[in-house]
């Protein structure tokens, strides 16, 4: 920063000793700090991938960003996540360590725990426990379950599909339920549980008796990579899905349109410029964790 102010400074001593009377009406920021933005897979995961890498890329382009992000992906293999990220820090100096989703943060916990003097943000990480070296950003869980109790209008049956493997999981089921008793007395909610998250059989079945068996209107789906197999079901029984999943549908034609509803996107740049928001006037908070709306 020094030698930067006396660069100033001599240019605008050049400039009045050769009489010109006004500079440039704008500078381009520059990005003094330095950031690292990891990630589980890579750029065909079906999580993040391509999508996600352009989207950092284009809050980096942003001019008046000060904070510079650099991707890394972890790949596939999570035992190896700690051994790649120590390599990256120790190559060069990071002001800050971006963790993006449950696999890598599930992967990097116990590195996290163990490096108290790196500054770490986590972000859609589905975590429980916090540090003091960590500022905590999660997609509200409750925020799922009031837009979903706003579909009942005609109080038709509701079905929800989920993993429910997680604590996290847990809670985003305990926030639905919860927006529907405050506004829905007389809708009938239907739970299907996939213990099994790649079982394509289970999810025919579960799906057959939500349209069918017990007539469900709209089916909220947090269940992973079934959301085509569901998307055929709804178009046959003239019924709406509710997905916060749209990264698990590559083909998001005028077939899928016709079937889902009000697709709730994780907004990713949004986070990441608010972050690097708050980084750039330093009021990032630390050992708590921030809800984000969708």
């Amino acid at each position: 920063m020094i030698k930067r102010k006396l660069w100033v400074l001599s240019l605008t001593t050049l400039l009045y000793s050769c009489e010109i009377s006004s500079l440039p009406s704008s500078l381009q920021v520059q990005k003094d700090i330095n950031a690292l933005v990891c990630y589980g897979g890579d750029k065909t995961d079906i999580n993040f991938g391509k999508s996600f890498d352009e989207i950092v890329k284009k809050v980096d382009a942003k001019e008046d960003n000060r904070v510079k992000l650099n991707l890394l992906e972890l790949g596939e293999n999570g035992a190896n996540y700690s051994d790649l990220l120590d390599y990256k820090i120790n190559e060069e100096n990071y002001d800050y360590i971006f963790v993006v989703g449950e696999k890598a943060n599930l992967f990097l916990a116990n590195y996290i725990k163990t490096n108290q003097g790196v500054s770490f943000i986590t972000i859609d990480s589905k975590s429980d426990t916090i540090y003091q070296n960590v500022a905590n950003y999660e997609f509200a869980p409750e925020e799922v379950g009031y837009i979903a109790s706003t579909l009942i209008e005609n109080q038709d049956n509701v079905g929800y599909l989920s993993t429910y493997d997680t604590t996290f999981d847990k809670k985003v089921l305990y926030g639905f339920m919860q927006g529907q008793e405050a506004q829905n007395k007389t809708s009938n909610i239907v739970l299907k549980y996939f213990e099994e998250e790649y079982n394509y059989e289970k999810t025919v079945d579960y799906t057959e008796d939500l349209f069918n068996k017990y007539g469900c209107k709209y089916v909220y789906e947090n269940s992973k990579n079934n959301l085509t197999t569901i998307i055929e079901k709804a178009l046959s029984s003239s019924s709406k899905i509710v997905s916060s999943n749209i990264d698990y549908l590559p083909n998001y034609d005028s077939m899928a349109e016709d079937a889902v509803s009000n697709i709730l996107v994780q907004n990713y740049e949004k986070v990441l410029d608010s972050i690097v928001e708050s980084i750039s006037n330093s009021s990032l908070s630390f050992y708590e964790t921030k809800e984000l709306s969708y």
